[in-house]
């Protein structure tokens, strides 16, 4: 979508040197793994 390419573009131009895409399973992620993230996207609220 537009919209996360321009979020991906503000943190290319902010110097992220990088971005990984993390999919959760039916029940989730693990805890320490979303406190550890720098940011966070949902592609859906399902």
């Amino acid at each position: 979508s537009r919209r996360l390419a321009k979020y991906l573009n503000r943190l290319a131009v902010s110097g992220t040197p990088g971005a990984t895409f993390v999919i959760g399973g039916a029940h989730g992620l693990d805890r320490q793994l979303i406190r550890e993230a720098r940011h966070q996207v949902s592609l859906s609220d399902m």
